[in-house]
């Protein structure tokens, strides 16, 4: 039953809920073939339409829990933004330079990358062309924000 595993790889992230929780661990994503980074396989994984994902709460542990995407209102991924858009193929993704207001209260500055046509290049049109996470680049992080616990963007 070997053959039939699909590989996956663990990607150390803090996870935030709408709840005002915080939990440091990792998050258990599908190694794709076309995939160049954790970046990519991460925003892949969030995308996705399965509502919870493994993850692990220690990174001594072999416990892995599931958690469930809807209650995510952001990811942020370990390490310096620069060294984790270095990895893949692509360099650091064009963005529109904004601030984010969440439900917890939480403020983000940053920028928000979401690929769209040079026809919906204003911010509105990119969060209303966007996935239910996204991708936003800040001056010490990578994380990824779900659009349905944005309140306003500045």
């Amino acid at each position: 039953m070997q053959e039939l595993q699909v590989p996956t790889h663990r990607v150390a992230v803090e996870l935030f809920t709408d709840r005002g929780e915080r939990f440091a661990g990792g998050l258990f994503v599908t190694e794709a073939p076309y995939h160049t980074d954790r970046v990519d396989d991460l925003k892949q994984a969030l995308n996705d339409q399965r509502m919870f994902l493994p993850f692990d709460a220690d990174k001594n542990s072999t416990d892995c829990h599931i958690i469930n995407k809807s209650q995510l209102t952001r990811i942020r991924l370990e390490g310096q933004p620069e060294e984790l858009l270095r990895e893949g193929a692509d360099a650091r993704p064009e963005g529109k330079a904004c601030q984010l207001r969440l439900v917890d209260g939480t403020s983000i500055e940053g920028e928000v990358a979401v690929d769209t046509p040079w026809s919906l290049s204003r911010l509105v049109d990119k969060f209303n062309a966007a996935e239910a996470f996204v991708l936003v680049v800040t001056e010490n992080s990578v994380e990824f924000v779900q659009l349905r616990h944005i309140v306003c963007v500045n």
